[in-house]
């Protein structure tokens, strides 16, 4: 027990450390942190999944919450419209060509059933939000590129797990019902973000009385997982729900609020309310991170070699679509980490182990292919954005995004003659 608590401790020291070198070493302190954890598990057998018992997917669970929530509350509403066409369009062709992709090459190469293989692209169809939002804010992204993946990989994250238990089902009952599995999608999401926009109304409400009780700081994290287990018990994403519910705190001015409720003020997000969260964020994601690298499984080297094989592909499908499906208001920067940031987390190491548990045949590839995509995803995307820039591959992105501009244009609008121009807005 005491080498356990001892170990926790460094570990927390050395994730800042990751963290705060970033820039100088360029290796993404999420990649390290997953070693690290392979090192703990896989490798040395020091732990392994096993040992956590329940404690460790409720956790992977509250990680994921607190970092949507807290993403939402840095996201703007103007930001959100103004990206959601290329969100949603992003969004679709990534996971359509995900499920295509993958499915059929592995129906192709491993010689398992159609719908093990469908099941296998449904799977690796989500982008994990809890790799990248972390990512996202490490890079310094603007803003709508940022949301534009902060916002895909929110929705990924649920449209996969809808998708595959709709696959699942289909497999063990031998029919599929796409009009019945897109209504699950849709009411998921809607319903989820309606949840979340109420309840984020309903705490702006009360919340002034809240702070005058003392130490009520995490009353906000707590009320955000009250949301989350109600939206998941009335069988919609949790996780769209925290994101509107984070969104819906720091954006009361936008909606207009203070006039639906006859001038009443409204304070939202405090500085020191900010700070907290994002060292709780900070804290589960060293977690989650140094837990996935435990639950890794290697199997057999050979899967290694064909998730490369796919993941790259992948890739150069995505960046080769990004002139059609991005608006030129983004830099070519931004539109090449777009590109590559497709990385697979938790969420599909989780489903991979379903078609195993139901006696799906091909269940026990599903799963080791799922593993070997997981690590190979976030390992090639940690790759690609930190040599992006270099010799090597800056020509490559170069000549693919050659339609996007340098830098992001300046959309502020022009002021009209006789006054006075527009300040910039300040920067961090």
């Amino acid at each position: 027990m005491a080498s356990t608590i001892l170990l926790l401790g460094l570990l927390y020291f050395v994730a800042h450390f990751l963290s705060n070198t970033f820039d100088r070493s360029k290796i993404p302190d999420v990649l390290v942190l997953i070693v690290i954890g392979i090192l703990a598990g896989p490798v040395f057998g020091w732990t392994s999944p096993d040992s956590f018992g329940n404690v460790g997917r409720v956790l992977t669970t509250v990680a994921l919450a607190v970092i949507l929530f807290e993403s939402g509350t840095t996201l703007n509403v103007g930001d959100i419209v103004r990206s959601a066409r290329s969100t949603v369009q992003v969004t679709l062709v990534t996971a359509g060509l995900t499920i295509a992709v993958v499915g059929l090459l592995t129906w192709l190469v491993l010689d398992i059933g159609f719908m093990a293989a469908l099941l296998m692209g449904t799977i690796a169809s989500g982008t994990s939000a809890a790799v990248v939002i972390p990512m996202v804010k490490v890079l310094k992204i603007k803003e709508r590129a940022g949301t534009v993946m902060i916002l895909e990989s929110a929705l990924t994250d649920v449209t996969c797990i809808v998708f595959t238990f709709a696959v699942l089902n289909a497999a063990l009952q031998g029919e599929v019902h796409v009009g019945l599995m897109l209504g699950q999608t849709l009411s998921s999401l809607v319903f989820a973000a309606v949840i979340g926009v109420a309840g984020g109304i309903g705490w702006l409400l009360i919340w002034e009385k809240v702070r005058e009780f003392p130490t009520t700081t995490f009353t906000t994290l707590a009320s955000a997982f009250v949301l989350y287990g109600l939206a998941e018990l009335l069988g919609f994403a949790g996780a769209i729900a925290v994101l509107a519910y984070g969104i819906t705190l720091s954006n009361h001015e936008h909606f207009g609020l203070s006039k639906w409720f006859k001038g009443r003020p409204f304070s939202g997000v405090t500085p020191l309310e900010s700070d907290f969260y994002k060292e709780i964020v900070f804290l589960l994601k060293t977690f989650f991170f140094v837990y996935l690298g435990i639950s890794m499984q290697f199997a057999d080297s050979r899967l290694f070699a064909l998730a490369v094989a796919l993941m790259l592909l992948l890739i150069g499908l995505r960046a080769g679509l990004m002139p059609y499906i991005l608006p030129r208001t983004i830099a070519r920067r931004e539109a090449a980490v777009i590109a590559v940031m497709i990385p697979k987390g938790l969420a599909a190491a989780v489903l991979a182990g379903l078609p195993l548990e139901q006696g799906i045949p091909g269940g026990e590839v599903i799963q080791s292919t799922i593993y070997a995509i997981v690590l190979v995803s976030i390992s090639l995307t940690a790759l690609l954005v930190t040599v992006k820039d270099s010799p090597l591959m800056r020509p490559a992105f170069e000549r693919v995004l050659r339609d996007f501009p340098e830098e992001q244009p300046d959309m502020r609008p022009t002021p009209s003659k006789g006054m006075p121009p527009v300040s910039p807005p300040a920067t961090d």
